[in-house]
């Protein structure tokens, strides 16, 4: 599959201080401290948490306008367990999708990120765009994108950040466009955007029907 669809991204995201790793100010419904080995992955910490980010994708076509909440926030141990990276995932269980998001080929599509809550701070590296396999689980799709090499199967559609010259940015600040290919195989998939921050990712993870 070949992915050359312009995609605009902006989202707008809540402040880190918020949803970092300082479970005090989280919700929590679920808490698991297994440790969790697959090849060389580590999950230390997982959790499950609400309004934990507090920033929305908003996703426009030429169109419709969707929104989606952050579904998972995954973060990268300093030190490592026996050669391995060492993982802590946190879900945020009231994160809500959009419903029948829909993508068409040769359609343009602009992507924001919007912040719904009262403080929205944080520097930002990067965005990545990326279309998955609809059979893929979110937990997984989220572990994965944050290891490297990933998987091949993970398709990726936009990587950018919202200034080159500069090394951060605000995550409200951010417009990202790609383009999807008039080649590319109709079905459903996972839409996957990734805002990249330091040692953290946070994942929204929307299922999406490509049409013509």
């Amino acid at each position: 599959m070949y992915f050359m669809k312009k995609i605009s991204v902006e989202i707008s995201i809540a402040a880190l201080a918020v949803l970092v790793l300082n479970i005090g100010v989280f919700s929590l419904s679920q808490v698991a401290n297994a440790t969790e080995e697959d090849g060389c992955k580590i999950v230390t910490d997982e959790r499950t948490a609400d309004r934990g980010f507090s920033h929305q994708a908003i996703i426009k076509t030429d169109d419709k306008k969707y929104r989606i909440d952050a579904d998972y926030r995954v973060g990268i141990n300093d030190e490592s367990l026996d050669g391995c990276n060492t993982y802590g995932i946190i879900k945020f269980g009231d994160a809500k999708d959009a419903k029948n998001l829909r993508l068409h080929t040769g359609e343009d599509i602009t992507i924001k990120f919007d912040c719904v809550m009262k403080e929205c701070g944080g520097d930002f590296d990067g965005i990545e765009v990326v279309l998955v396999d609809k059979d893929e689980k979110d937990r997984d799709i989220a572990l994965n994108l944050v290891q490297n090499p990933r998987p091949s199967s993970f398709k990726t559609i936009a990587d950018e950040c919202v200034d080159l010259e500069e090394t951060f940015f605000k995550l409200s600040d951010c417009k990202v466009e790609a383009t999807i290919s008039k080649n590319i195989d109709k079905g459903k998939y996972n839409l996957v955007v990734e805002a990249v921050e330091d040692e953290f990712s946070t994942f929204f993870i929307n299922e999406v029907k490509i049409k013509e």
